[in-house]
C-alpha cells in the first residue's frame, strides 16, 4: 500500500507565535534545587543548550545530599542530566524552579522531577516521555547511516529518514496536547532535527520530510505546525524558542548557501588567492538575514567558530569588522569578552606552557622543546578523523621529518589513562604521547581554546605560536609550514 504524503510548506499561514519576550536584552535565570541519595562526589555536572552551542556546568552537592543553584539562562534552552548512560533532556526558561531528586544507585529510575506549577510540570514530565521514545531510535539511526545503511542509495536512505521521523511526530501527538503551544515546540524541534540529519546526508533539498497519512493521521489537517514548516523558512519565532532550528540554520546557510543566498562579486575570493571562510559567513548573513538579532547571532557564532579552526589573523579581520557593524549589545559584549580569553593565541605571542605526563609517567613540559619546531596534535580515543589521520597519515609524516628539529606531542583529551595507553599499542602512534584527562575543562585545552578534536597547533624554535590552527597530517599545506618553520 502506498503512503499518502502531506506537503509540510503551505507559504501564505502564519506561523503561531510563542509567547516569550523575544530580545537578548533580558538575560534570565533558573533554579536547580533538590537532593539525590548516595553521592559520593561534591560536584554533578550537567549540560545545557546556549545561543553558542552547549556546554557542561556543576551543581555543588551538600553533604547531605541536597543542592541549590541559580543558573543564568537565555529565552528557551536544553539541559540535559547525566545519569547512568542515558542523557535525559528537559527544556528550561527564566523564572524557572526546577526541583529534582534521585537515587545515585538507581539513577534514571528513581528520577523525579517537578516545577514551580502544575503546567510546567506536565510539559516536562512530557519531555522526559518523550526522550524515552525519541533518543535511542534516532541515535541508531545515526549509527546504522555510517554503517550498515552507508552503501544504500540516496532514496533508500530518505525513506529510512522519513519513516522514522513520521513515527517519531506520532509519539510527539500522543504523549503532548496535540494542539498546545507545546506539542508545536516539540513538532518543529523534532523537524529540524530530522531535517539537519537529512542535510549532513547530502539528501537536501532532493528530498524533503513528508508526513505520511498512515502514520500520522489527521493531525496533518489540524497541526498549524504541519502545515507553515520548511527548513528554508528564516523564521524569528523559532530562533528564539527551537534550539534543533538553530543548529540547523547555523549549518545550512555556511554550507549550502540557500535563501537565495548571495555573495557580492567585489568580497568574493580572487583567484589563487586563500579563502576566508569566516568573512565568506559574515557577508552571507549581512546580505540575506533580514532579521537583525538573527544575523548577528549567526556572525558571532561564526566568528568564535572561526578562532577554533581558521587561521587566527584571517578571523581577527571579521571580528574587527564585525566589531563597526554589529547592533545586538549582548552579542557584541559576549564576543569581545571571548576574544579577551583567546588573544593571547595570536600568531606570535608565546605558547602557552604546560605538563603533562607521558606513557612511561614522566612529567614532560612544552619548554622542554624549545629550540625545535613542535606540532601538537590533540586527538581522541573516540574521534573518528583523529584516528583515521593517526593510521594513514601520521607515519609519513614523522618519516618526512626524522632526524630533524621537529617534535610531535600527541595529547589525548577524551580518555582515562588505562583506554590510552590501550590505544597507544592498537595505533602505534609514535611521538611523545601525552594524555590530558577532562578533556575541555583540563587546564591545557582551555589555554589552546580546544571544543573540539582533532585540533593541531604549530609552535616555532622560539617557542612562540605560528598557528593555533594548524593543518592537519592529511593537508598538504602542513609539510611546507613545517619546512619553513626549520629555515
Amino acid at each position: 500500500m502506498k503512503h499518502k504524503l502531506f506537503p509540510l510548506f503551505l507559504p501564505f499561514l502564519l506561523v503561531p507565535v510563542f509567547l516569550y519576550a523575544q530580545d537578548f536584552s533580558h538575560p534570565g535565570q533558573f533554579v536547580l534545587k533538590g537532593k539525590v541519595k548516595h553521592y559520593k562526589d561534591k560536584v554533578y555536572e550537567f549540560g545545557m543548550s546556549t545561543f553558542f552551542g552547549s556546554f557542561g556546568d556543576t551543581i555543588r552537592i551538600k553533604a547531605d545530599g541536597s543542592f541549590e543553584q541559580t543558573v543564568p539562562v537565555q529565552q528557551r534552552q536544553h539541559i540535559y542530566l547525566y545519569l547512568d548512560d542515558d542523557r535525559p533532556w528537559f527544556t528550561v526558561a527564566d523564572k524557572d524552579t526546577i526541583y529534582l531528586q534521585w537515587d545515585q544507585k538507581e539513577e534514571v529510575s528513581s528520577l523525579t522531577i517537578r516545577a514551580q506549577n502544575e503546567g510546567r510540570t506536565k510539559e516536562i514530565t512530557q519531555q522526559l516521555q518523550l526522550h524515552k521514545v525519541l533518543s535511542e531510535p534516532f541515535s541508531n539511526l545515526n549509527q546504522q547511516l555510517s554503517t550498515e545503511m552507508k552503501n544504500l542509495t540516496a532514496e533508500e536512505k530518505f525513506k529510512k529518514i522519513n519513516l522514522l521521523f513520521n513515527s517519531q511526530a506520532k509519539s510527539i501527538f500522543e504523549v503532548t496536547d496535540t494542539f498546545s503551544q507545546f506539542s508545536t515546540r516539540q513538532i518543529s524541534a523534532l523537524y529540524f532535527e530530522y531535517s539537519n540529519l537529512l542535510f549532513m546526508q547530502r539528501l537536501l533539498p532532493k528530498f524533503e520530510l513528508s508526513f505520511i497519512a498512515d502514520s500520522v493521521g489527521n493531525y496533518t489537517q489540524k497541526h498549524s505546525t504541519i502545515q507553515t514548516t520548511h527548513y528554508k523558512t528564516l523564521n524569528e519565532n523559532w530562533f528564539w524558542n527551537v534550539p534543533e532550528y538553530r543548529t540547523f540554520i547555523y549549518n545550512y546557510l555556511r554550507m549550502a548557501r540557500p535563501f537565495n543566498a548571495t555573495i557580492s562579486a567585489s568580497i568574493q575570493t580572487a583567484p589563487n588567492t586563500k579563502s576566508n571562510y569566516t568573512m565568506d559567513y559574515y557577508h552571507l548573513a549581512e546580505a540575506n538575514i533580514p532579521f537583525t538579532a538573527m544575523k548577528d547571532w549567526f556572525i558571532t557564532n561564526s566568528i568564535m567558530s572561526g578562532f577554533e579552526y581558521y587561521e587566527f589573523n584571517d578571523v581577527k579581520k571579521v571580528y574587527d569588522a564585525f566589531m563597526n557593524t554589529c547592533n545586538t549589545p549582548f552579542l557584541k559584549d559576549t564576543l569581545q569578552q571571548y576574544y579577551t580569553t583567546i588573544a593571547h593565541l595570536k600568531p606570535g605571542s608565546p605558547a602557552p606552557d604546560f605538563t603533562l605526563t607521558d606513557a612511561t609517567g614522566k612529567n614532560i613540559s612544552l619548554k622542554d622543546y624549545k629550540g625545535k619546531v613542535v606540532y601538537i596534535d590533540f586527538w581522541g580515543v573516540g574521534c573518528g578523523p583523529c584516528i583515521y589521520d593517526i593510521q594513514n597519515h601520521v607515519p609519513q609524516l614523522h618519516k618526512d621529518f626524522e632526524h630533524k628539529e621537529v617534535v610531535f606531542l600527541n595529547i589525548c583529551v577524551d580518555e582515562t589513562e588505562v583506554k590510552w595507553k590501550d590505544a597507544l599499542k592498537k595505533y602505534h602512534l609514535e611521538g611523545v604521547n601525552l594524555v590530558a584527562e577532562g578533556w575541555t575543562a583540563h587546564p591545557v585545552c582551555k589555554a589552546y581554546n580546544v571544543n573540539g578534536i582533532p585540533h593541531y597547533v604549530l609552535i616555532d624554535k622560539t617557542g612562540k605560536l605560528s598557528n593555533n590552527n594548524a593543518p592537519r597530517p592529511s593537508d598538504a599545506s602542513l609539510k611546507g609550514a613545517i619546512e619553513n618553520l626549520l629555515k
